[in-house]
């Protein structure tokens, strides 16, 4: 799975931030205009991101690094 698009809308809070917009995605759940979400925790290993898109949902989590949302 490839996805690649614009992000239309952000919304920031103290520890995630919100972003939303329409890809395009290839393989799993392929398609154009796809709209999607992607959610991210603020913080070092064991935080979040998760991407919803095409009806799916996919789940990471960081294993080292910080993610900030300032």
């Amino acid at each position: 799975m490839y996805v690649t698009g614009q992000v239309t809308s952000v919304e920031v809070t103290k520890q995630s931030a919100i972003l939303k917009g329409k890809a395009t995605v290839t393989g799993i759940g392929s398609g154009h205009d796809q709209p999607f979400t992607a959610t991210v925790t603020a913080g070092g290993p064991g935080a979040t991101v998760v991407l919803e898109i095409s009806g799916l949902t996919f789940r990471e989590t960081l294993v080292e690094g910080t993610i900030n949302v300032t």
